[in-house]
């Protein structure tokens, strides 16, 4: 999410309040994303989709980020 906010410049999800549980069940259960915005790098955009995959195993290590970040 951090990442989607530096590259969207704004506050993820700024349109739910953030004291309502809906969001929780929206985001854990339904696995609610935030739209990756037109224009955001391929590379970059597929590392978010790594990044909030539902299986905590398949998202990528800090090391994977970090070098994909650095190309």
């Amino acid at each position: 999410m951090i990442m989607w906010e530096i590259s969207s410049g704004n506050t993820v999800f700024s349109d739910y309040k953030y004291d309502d549980s809906s969001l929780t069940i929206e985001i854990c259960l339904k696995e609610l994303r935030p739209n990756i915005l037109k224009g955001t790098a391929t590379c970059y955009a597929e590392l978010l989709n790594k990044c909030w995959d539902k299986d905590p195993n398949n998202r990528p290590s800090a090391i994977e980020i970090h070098e994909t970040i650095l190309k």
